[in-house]
């Protein structure tokens, strides 16, 4: 029988140390370069949404505003009001109002 003493014990190693990834996000793909993603495509057709349907909880942050309507925004810990273009839902990121598409419960960009 052999004893150890309960102070000691065996150093566990870390999943780094394992050469382990901790992201869980990338573990699956090749991390793809900002050139790939630039040019990323949808291989299905996403619409403006004209009417408010999202339900609440899936729109946290994100908002439904109507063509001309206004939202604040900070800008440099200033507010600032934005005008929507156009009929969408609206995310504010780094001052700017970018629309967005539910698909299957993911948010997507529109580039019109």
């Amino acid at each position: 029988m052999t004893l150890t003493p309960s102070g000691l014990k065996e150093k566990q190693k870390t999943p780094e140390g394992l050469g382990i990834p901790t992201n869980w996000h990338i573990h699956a793909i090749d991390q793809p370069s900002p050139e790939s993603l630039a040019v990323l495509d949808l291989p299905f057709e996403t619409t403006l949404e004209l009417k408010d349907t999202v339900p609440a909880e899936f729109t946290a942050r994100v908002c439904h505003l109507v063509s001309g309507q206004k939202q604040a925004v900070i800008v440099d810990g200033k507010e600032v009001f934005k005008t929507a273009p156009f009929t969408a839902y609206y995310a504010c990121y780094k001052g700017a109002l970018l629309a967005l598409s539910n698909v299957y419960r993911v948010w997507f960009e529109i580039c019109l």
